[in-house]
């Protein structure tokens, strides 16, 4: 990517996170340009395309991880496609973050782990899997007071949330 270049992201699945993740990235995101777009319902994709600045929809999920202009993947389509979409794009080098699960089998996430691992003869950070609780300023507070051992020792965590989309 040159310098300076936007991050141009490909989106495969607009339902549910996979639009929340488009739109995030085409408003919120300096540096991110959401160019392609991929679901199964043809309309859906239209819109969040429109929503993103007008990104090329694809129909096919390897052509959107094969295309040129395409720096980046978010993999949210269903479940049983995620570990194939994400190797898909580490054999294409591109970094790509997949909603969870990574795979529908243990054997199959620890697969997509060895094949990382394995792209270009060393490890290569290419996959991040979108567990967003890490980063949730809520969590990351309780998980702060844990740390410093200011409310104890915990038995049990139970956190829930509301989503207002």
């Amino acid at each position: 990517m040159a310098e300076g270049r936007a991050v141009r992201v490909g989106v495969i699945g607009t339902g549910g996170m996979g639009g929340r993740h488009a739109r995030n990235l085409a408003a919120s995101v300096a540096g991110a340009q959401v160019v392609a777009v991929i679901d199964s319902d043809r309309e859906r994709a239209e819109r969040v395309a429109e929503e993103c600045g007008h990104a090329r929809i694809h129909t096919d999920p390897h052509a959107l991880i094969t295309d040129g202009a395409v720096d980046a993947v978010v993999v949210a389509s269903p479940d049983h496609t995620h570990a194939e979409l994400t190797l898909a794009c580490i054999e294409e080098r591109k970094p790509v973050l997949c909603e969870k699960p990574l795979a529908t089998s243990a054997a199959l996430a620890e697969r997509v782990v060895q094949v990382e691992g394995r792209q270009a003869g060393s490890w290569q950070r290419l996959v991040q899997v979108s567990f967003m609780r890490e980063y949730d300023p809520s969590h990351r507070a309780v998980f702060d007071l844990i740390r410093r051992g200011e409310i104890g020792r915990p038995l049990l965590f139970r956190g829930t949330h509301i989503n207002l989309a």
